[in-house]
C-alpha cells in the first residue's frame, strides 16, 4: 500500500479536488433526479450506482494506464506465472496476495452496480463478458502504449473473477432490497397476528 501511495502521491491534490467536485456533482444530480423520478430513494439509488461506476472506472484508468516500472512493452501469456515467481521470491510473501486481491477488487464494484444501472447488462454472463472486454482492452492498451507495465493474461482472469464475485454481490444486494420492499416489517407482522 505504501508503494501505491508513493507512486500516486503527486496526484493526491487532484484526487481531493475530484472528490469534492464529485460530491457536489452527485448532490446536484440527486436533486435533479429526485424531482424527475419523484422518489428520493429511487434518485439516491441511481446516483449511488452512477457514482460507483464513474469512481471505479476512474480508478481503473489511473491504476492501470499510468506509467509503470517494467520494460516499455512486456507481454505475459502464461496464466499466474508472475504470481508464482513473486511467491518464490524471498523478498516478500504478501506481494502475490496483494496482486491477486487487488486485481479482483478492481472490477468488483463495477460488476456489482452495472446491472442496476443498465438493464441490458443485467445477466451474469453479460456482466462477465463486459468485464472480460474491459480487462482485455486495458491489458491491450498497456502493451500497445508501452507504459512500462506488463500486459498479462493473469490480470484479465483475476479481473473477470472479481467481476463475477461483484455480480454475485450485486445480485445479493438487489435480492435484499426487493425482499425488504415486499416483506412486512416484524412489527407489522406481529400486529397482524394480534
Amino acid at each position: 500500500m505504501t508503494q501505491i501511495y508513493r507512486a500516486y502521491a503527486g496526484l493526491m491534490p487532484l484526487v481531493w479536488l475530484l472528490t469534492v467536485l464529485g460530491i457536489g456533482g452527485a448532490y446536484t444530480l440527486y436533486r435533479r433526479r429526485s424531482r424527475k423520478i419523484g422518489t428520493r430513494m429511487g434518485a439516491l439509488g441511481s446516483v449511488v450506482a452512477d457514482t460507483v461506476l464513474v469512481g471505479n472506472l476512474t480508478a481503473l484508468v489511473v491504476l492501470t494506464l499510468t506509467p509503470g516500472h517494467a520494460e516499455p512493452r512486456s507481454l505475459n501469456l502464461i496464466p499466474f506465472l508472475e504470481v508464482v515467481r513473486a511467491w518464490n521470491d524471498t523478498s516478500g510473501a504478501t506481494a502475490p496476495v496483494v496482486e491477486i486481491v487487488g486485481n479482483m477488487l478492481l472490477f468488483l464494484p463495477f460488476a456489482a452496480v452495472v446491472g442496476l444501472r443498465w438493464s441490458t447488462v443485467d445477466r451474469f454472463w453479460r456482466v462477465s463478458g463486459l468485464v472480460l472486454a474491459i480487462a482485455t482492452g486495458i491489458e491491450t492498451l498497456q502493451l500497445v502504449l508501452g507504459l512500462g507495465r506488463v500486459a498479462s493474461v493473469t490480470d484479465v482472469l483475476l479481473g473477470v473473477a472479481g467481476g463475477m464475485i461483484g455480480r454475485g454481490v450485486g445480485d445479493s444486494l438487489r435480492w435484499g432490497v426487493r425482499r425488504s420492499r415486499h416483506e412486512p416489517s416484524r412489527e407489522a407482522a406481529l400486529a397482524s397476528v394480534d
